[in-house]
Formats: C-alpha cells, structure tokens, sequence
C-alpha cells in the first residue's frame, strides 16, 4: 500500500504506526482497523519562534504566529479559531499582561494537536503529508 507500515509474517491485517518528536516516541498497533499515530510537542513549535526573517527576531505570540503563518493553509478557519481562540485576531500581546508567555504556550499547545490529528489520520490511511490537509476539519472538545 502507499506508503504504509505493515508487519511481515502470518499476521494478514496487523496495522502499526509509530512517530516521535523530542524525547516523545509514541507506538499504536491495531489487530483489525487502521491505525495512524502522531506526536506533537508544543516545545517543538515553540522551538521555531524567533527564527524569523534575518535580522529579526520576533517573540511572544507575534513569533508564534510568524512561526504557524507557514502552516496557513493546513488547518480550516474553525481550527484556526480554536487554536488561537480570544488570540485570534492580535489582542493577545501587550497591556501589560504578565501571562503573555502562558497564553502562547496554550496557542502552541492546540497547534499542537490539531497537527498531531492530521498528521496522524494520513498516516493511517497510507496518504502521509502529500494529502491537502486543509481538506481535513477536526473539533477538538473542552479538557481534550
């Protein structure tokens, strides 16, 4: 198939599917279904801010956003809503707010796992990256 893993030997329909970022590894195996799996740290994002354009360098969440612009067109408008939630359209920064840092955490954090989502259901159907994964819409619920 396209792309995917599968096991070798008597076991016709074993599905497995590994990934890692950082120090995360994560294993999935399934008997009878697909199964596609991803790790996503939000350090990993995090990492990337600040390696603007030469000569700049940009932090809190105007580097993060900078940083997440190159992913514009793989996450839906909805995701991107839920991803920066009241950050959303540039209020996040500034009035003296000492939870500036926490917030581009939490904005890294739902990246995070709206990538982690897509990537991993690719994975599970033999796509990989080549698919457009703007045509993917995930809703992540409260406490998930």
């Amino acid at each position: 198939e396209a792309g995917r893993a599968t096991a070798v030997g008597n076991a016709d329909n074993f599905n497995y599917n590994v990934s890692h970022d950082g120090r995360f590894v994560v294993l999935a195996s399934e008997l009878y279904c697909l199964c596609g799996c991803d790790v996503s740290a939000a350090g990993s994002v995090l990492g990337k801010v600040g390696r603007g354009p030469v000569g700049g360098s940009e932090s809190g969440m105007d580097g993060l956003r900078h940083t997440l612009k190159s992913f514009e067109k793989q996450l839906t408008e909805r995701e991107w809503d839920a991803v920066y939630g009241k950050d959303r359209e540039g209020h996040g920064e500034g009035h003296g707010d000492c939870k500036v840092e926490e917030r581009v955490n939490a904005v890294a954090r739902r990246f995070a796992k709206f990538w982690s989502l897509k990537e991993a259901y690719v994975k599970a159907i033999g796509l990989g990256l080549g698919y457009d994964l703007g045509r993917l819409e995930f809703e992540v619920l409260e406490g998930g």
